[in-house]
C-alpha cells in the first residue's frame, strides 16, 4: 500500500453515505481508475471505482491477489479509527 494520497471528485460511500474526496492506492503509485478497489475510511467497506462513483463490488469478482491488500487496508483504517477515538477521549 502506498502512502501517497490522491484527491479526486467527491464520491459518496454506498455503505455509510460519507463523502470521500481522496484515496491511497492499494497497488501502484497512481490515482484511481475504473475497476480499482479502495476501502472507506469511515466504515471500512471494500469499494470499487466505477466512473464518477464508488460501488460495493461483488466480492466474487475481486481478484484473489488483491484480497490480502484490501484486508491490510481495512486494518490500517481500523488502527486509524481507534487512534482517533483515543485522542478524542
Amino acid at each position: 500500500m502506498s502512502d501517497q494520497a490522491y484527491r479526486h471528485e467527491l464520491m459518496k460511500c454506498p455503505a455509510c453515505g460519507k463523502g470521500l474526496d481522496g484515496s491511497m492506492p492499494v497497488t501502484g503509485d497512481r490515482g484511481p481508475k475504473d475497476g480499482d478497489f479502495t476501502v472507506c475510511v469511515f466504515c471500512m467497506e471494500i469499494l470499487e471505482f466505477q466512473g464518477n462513483e464508488l460501488v460495493k463490488p461483488d466480492i466474487t469478482n475481486i481478484p484473489m491477489d488483491v484480497f490480502p491488500m484490501l484486508i491490510k487496508a481495512q486494518f490500517v483504517v481500523l488502527e486509524m479509527l481507534l487512534e482517533r477515538r483515543e485522542s478524542e477521549a
